[in-house]
């Protein structure tokens, strides 16, 4: 595991200890967000077209409501 103190980020106790390669793959996921998210919205907005359907769309839905506040 690819592990490194970063200076100057501490819990208030010690320095953490960052696995660098999550820390990277969390902001990438964070970045890609606003996209993931319009691109969930036209996807819903696409399969469901009025329409009742599955589990699948009820979760993009409750995802959506959770990733916007519930906007």
């Amino acid at each position: 595991m690819d592990q490194q103190s970063v200076n100057g980020v501490h819990d208030g106790l010690k320095p953490l200890s960052v696995d660098l390669n999550e820390w990277k793959a969390n902001a990438r996921l964070i970045a890609a967000a606003p996209d993931l998210l319009a691109a969930l919205r036209m996807l819903l907005d696409a399969v469901t077209d009025g329409r009742t359907h599955g589990p699948e769309v009820y979760e993009a839905a409750a995802a959506i409501s959770r990733a916007t506040g519930g906007e």
